[in-house]
């Protein structure tokens, strides 16, 4: 990018919302937003077409409650901060430098892990099926249908050009090198590394249902 083209983008980004604003917004409309919260109709045979699934969501003033304290609390507005100015910096920059190479690096390492964790659930959803009560079979499928449309958007299913996104990115940016060793970060592998102890190595263990 050109550095009349960062500066335009950080004066918009200068003019926009907070994180903690638009964390408000969304949770205010969160009713909305369930409301829109559906597994699209797909044809089934040459002749039949099932229609839409919409979510039914429990609780959900309780749910609001949870995600606003969340929100609130002292570690997330630190880390807002942190993404805030991070970004600031970012858009600052005229010229590409380690600071941008390992951006693109750690961002890459985090992406790639939750990317598996999401799989990883879809698996053991699978491989799990069987093993399901009759009573509570229904109820499970419809989990398996959404985590099908969980699995389009980590994936870019459907998307063209998904794929090679963060090439056009990081060439964007002049920075092609981000996928050298050395613009690794420390703190991003670490946190690869627990995703991948969470939600990934322990999911042979036995399953619960509830």
């Amino acid at each position: 990018m050109s550095p009349t083209s960062l500066q335009s983008h950080f004066e918009i980004f200068e003019q926009d919302k907070s994180m903690q604003q638009f964390g408000e917004i969304f949770i205010e409309a969160l009713t909305r937003h369930l409301g829109n919260l559906k597994i699209p109709g797909r044809a089934i045979f040459d002749n039949f077409r099932r229609g839409p699934l919409f979510a039914q969501v429990d609780q959900i003033a309780e749910i609001q409650n949870a995600m606003h304290e969340v929100l609130c609390h002292p570690t997330t507005q630190e880390a807002q901060t942190y993404a805030e100015n991070t970004f600031k910096a970012f858009l600052r920059k005229n010229k590409t430098d380690t600071g941008v190479l390992k951006f693109f690096n750690g961002w890459n390492e985090t992406h790639k892990t939750t990317s598996l964790v999401s799989a990883k659930i879809i698996m053991r959803l699978s491989a799990d099926a069987l093993s399901v009560s009759a009573e509570k079979r229904a109820g499970y499928h419809k989990v398996m249908a959404h985590m099908h449309e969980v699995a389009k958007d980590d994936f870019g299913l459907g998307h063209k050009g998904h794929d090679g996104m963060y090439g056009y990115m990081t060439e964007a940016f002049g920075a092609p090198g981000w996928v050298e060793s050395q613009y690794k970060v420390d703190e991003c592998e670490e946190f690869s590394v627990f995703l991948y102890a969470t939600g990934v190595a322990e999911h042979k263990s036995p399953l619960e249902f509830y």
